[in-house]
């Protein structure tokens, strides 16, 4: 466990409990203090990965339905929003909604910290330190629903015409927008 060394976040439960999620939580933290994103080891936590537009909605409705919906990171290069999740034995993958992602590395930026811009991630919902990751049906559920209504509806009016979002909402979806537009 780390004891010591540790970077002065808003928000150390989630740092602390996100560096020990790897075999060498200090190389995590030096990597960290160096400015550098972390490459955290899927394994203690599995990832559905959606559309950076899915994910954000999905965001709202489960923060409404469940406060501590769990840790979500914004990664601009593949303009997705990461769900972290508890380890499931089962698979999943949809056109269009997302996939569930058991292997690998997710590169991960300090918890608690603002992030820096240059940086290709951000977390949309922190790690709390709780270690609380829900259940992939509640995530999947969520997605497949939205989903289904995004296609259910009618063509967009032309974006002049929609009401605007305001305040920190509207700075995310400007900024999902323009990493998406950054990735076509």
């Amino acid at each position: 466990m780390l004891t010591d060394t540790v970077l002065p976040p808003a928000n150390v439960p989630g740092l602390r409990w996100l560096a020990n999620l790897h075999s060498d939580p200090r190389s995590v933290l030096d990597t960290w203090h160096a400015g550098k994103l972390a490459p955290i080891p899927l394994g203690n936590f599995h990832v559905v990965r959606t559309t950076s537009t899915l994910g954000i909605l999905a965001l709202q409705q489960l923060k409404q339905e469940a406060p501590a919906s769990g840790p979500v990171l914004w990664t601009r290069p593949h303009a997705a929003m990461d769900f972290l999740v508890a380890p499931t034995p089962l698979t999943w993958q949809s056109d269009g909604a997302g996939r569930l992602l058991k292997d690998g590395f997710l590169e991960c930026p300090p918890p608690g910290r603002a992030s820096d811009m240059r940086w290709p991630s951000r977390w949309a919902a922190q790690p709390d330190g709780s270690g609380h990751l829900p259940d992939v049906r509640e995530i999947v559920e969520a997605l497949l629903r939205l989903y289904h209504q995004e296609a259910d509806r009618p063509e967009p009016e032309p974006e002049h015409v929609r009401p605007a979002a305001s305040g920190a909402a509207a700075a995310f979806f400007a900024t999902a927008r323009r990493a998406a537009a950054d990735v076509h």
